[in-house]
């Protein structure tokens, strides 16, 4: 090899090396045009023994499970024996979703895709105590149905059906309507028709088939106060150092058909080859399986199956996966299958019922909070329509957002969709005229939840919104700087510096009577010596324009200078198709990505304000 080549292998095990801090992590990476796979790993399957984590070990798979339960549920459609449309009440008893607000008639289709509106059992309080916390029975194995108890009520946190909410009850009934349908159990239909046409030997439902004991690490899960505060720690558990409880002698049998599985590197690999090679499905399966549809920034929700969106090589299809004492992950794209394992959790080491989530800098100078939770139901939406004065976005996100507070005086600046639409133009002024907008506003002014008839405002909801800020007991305003004084430092944020802390909040999204797009979303980062917030508004309106506008913050933790950087960026759409088209670029895909489209667009406005809080 010569000096100047990079050799990838050294590459990723560096990597590891500065990563991997607790447990142990292995990552593979196989070519399915040449067959070949390299397994790379490092850390431990047992911390306080010190001893390495081997490519024999077993890992689960968490949520990954769901892929290999849809495989089965639209192979059983290839041959007649269910249907798309069929509903849950056509399959099951009565018992079954007695009491469950909308699973009867839930169909296979909103099941597979997580649009069926049924609660999810895994964020009900009660269940994370008993199923994952204090209440845990160790050595219980949960009856398949058994979860179902937790959500006989009314719901609480889904939306109405057909809005996306990921919720591991879907599989759970899944799991059901392929045992009903086929009078087997789903484990046996899984490897029947999965597992041993595929040679995985090393993959299997935990709780219901026979595991291989030796090549068992040890489960760690990260003891954070949002996990002791929301599920607790069994006393059977022990904790390691301050950072991990050692959940070894739990098992995975209440998560089932929704995150049961565990696997070896080398059998996950193989799937995941031969689901991009479509080896399992049938032409219209696969076309199915791969109907995404939006469900967070950055990510579309097939039927099993996610479509990640990255900023330089396209998009990722696969699934993650997290349980008690696991995590993990499968991708695969054009000739490459990457999946990532590792036996320390990190489920509800975030608040699941209020979504909250918060990090404190080191030198206890500022707090960020994040707060993630479904879409807006009816009621608030109306009230939120007569507060702002204008139609509500086609998904809001009202009770998210992001904030970072100066704790010692109390200043804050906080993201939140509700102010964010307060800066949508509610005047005709600057209104993207186009043939489909009056179309789009008539069918608005007989939506159910609007009560007047819709006035003239924005409808593309282009925002200008830079945060909302509170004083608290600090002292005066924003002031007007540079860049060349008061830079948003991109030499220090793009050092390889561990990030402390990650938050991705979305806070409306709008498809534009299916004519483009229109998102706004918030990511903010933490290193161990500054952190950068992006709250950013995309705008693709097909045939018509392309609008970014970038608002960044930046902060040194050992600074009270907090840094605000507003760039609005655009051009016709034709023109940035035409730039794509010259650089040989897939158009359709690439005008999604905005990372990617951000270069090719006209700055028409760009401000650096700078707060010294005191």
């Amino acid at each position: 090899m010569a000096s100047t080549e990079v050799d990838p292998t050294a590459t990723l095990n560096a990597l590891l090396e500065q990563h991997v801090q607790v447990g142990g992590l292995i990552t593979g990476i196989a070519s399915t045009s040449s067959g070949t796979a390299n397994i790379f790993k490092k850390g431990y399957a047992d911390v306080l023994q010190k001893l390495p984590v081997d490519d024999d070990h077993q890992f689960g798979i968490g949520s990954i499970t769901k892929t290999f339960v849809a495989v089965v549920v639209l192979q059983l459609v290839e041959e007649g024996k269910l249907h798309l449309t069929d509903s849950v009440s056509r399959h099951l008893r009565e018992d079954v979703y007695r009491d469950i607000d909308c699973m009867a008639d839930a169909s296979i289709k909103q099941l597979l895709s997580h649009r069926a509106g049924i609660d999810n059992w895994e964020a009900d309080p009660v269940w994370l105590v008993n199923g994952r916390g204090r209440e845990m029975r160790l050595s219980y194995i949960w009856e398949h149905a058994e979860t179902l108890e937790y959500i006989r009520r009314p719901k609480r946190f889904a939306p109405e059906p057909e809005a996306f909410y990921y919720a591991d009850t879907n599989y759970t009934v899944l799991g059901l309507v392929i045992e009903a349908v086929t009078q087997t159990t789903a484990a046996t239909q899984i490897r029947r028709r999965i597992l041993d046409p595929l040679g995985l030997h090393r993959t299997c439902l935990e709780g219901f088939e026979e595991r291989d004991e030796k090549n068992a690490p040890r489960r760690y899960h990260l003891n954070t106060a949002q996990f002791r505060d929301s599920a607790g720690i069994s006393d059977k558990f022990s904790l390691v150092g301050d950072g991990l409880i050692d959940v070894t002698g739990s098992n995975l049998s209440g998560a089932w058909l929704a995150g049961g599985m565990i696997s070896t590197a080398a059998d996950l690999l193989k799937f995941g080859a031969a689901m991009q090679q479509h080896k399992l499905l049938n032409r219209e399966s696969v076309a199915v399986m791969q109907s995404f549809q939006p469900a967070t920034p950055g990510m579309e929700m097939g039927c099993g199956l996610f479509k990640l969106q990255t900023e330089t090589v396209g998009p990722w299809l696969g699934h993650f996966g997290a349980v008690l004492g696991f995590s993990a992950g499968l991708w695969w794209q054009h000739d490459c299958v990457v999946c990532i394992l590792t036996n320390v959790g990190t489920l509800q080491t975030v608040d699941l019922v209020t979504g909250l989530d918060s990090f404190t800098t080191k030198n206890g100078q500022w707090k960020i909070t994040t707060r993630k939770q479904p879409i807006l139901k009816a009621e608030p939406i109306e009230e939120l329509n007569k507060a702002i004065g204008i139609p509500i976005p086609e998904m809001i996100f009202g009770d998210n957002y992001v904030a970072i507070e100066h704790i010692q005086t109390g200043w804050k600046l906080d993201f939140n969709a509700r102010d964010a639409l307060d800066r949508v133009s509610k005047t005709e002024e600057g209104m993207l005229q186009v043939a489909v907008a009056d179309a789009w506003k008539k069918d608005r002014e007989h939506n159910e939840d609007i009560k007047q008839v819709v006035k003239p405002f924005d409808w593309s909801y282009s925002t200008d919104y830079k945060g909302t800020t509170y004083l608290g007991q600090s002292q005066g305003d924003w002031q007007v700087s540079s860049q060349a004084k008061h830079p948003v430092r991109a030499d220090l944020l793009s050092r390889p510096d561990p990030i402390l802390f990650f938050g991705e909040v979305d806070l409306y999204e709008d498809e534009l009577a299916d004519n483009g797009i229109g998102l706004l979303s918030i990511k903010i980062r933490v290193m161990p010596d500054r952190l950068l917030l992006l709250s950013r508004f995309f705008l693709r309106l097909d045939d018509v324009i392309v609008r970014i506008r970038d608002t960044r913050v930046y902060i040194e933790h050992s600074s009270n200078t907090v840094i605000r950087q507003y760039t609005a960026k655009e051009a016709k759409y034709d023109e940035v198709s035409e730039k794509l088209r010259s650089m040989r670029e897939n158009v359709a895909e690439t005008l999604r990505e905005p990372n990617r489209i951000a270069p090719l667009l006209n700055t028409v406005e760009d401000c650096t304000e700078v707060f010294g809080v005191h």
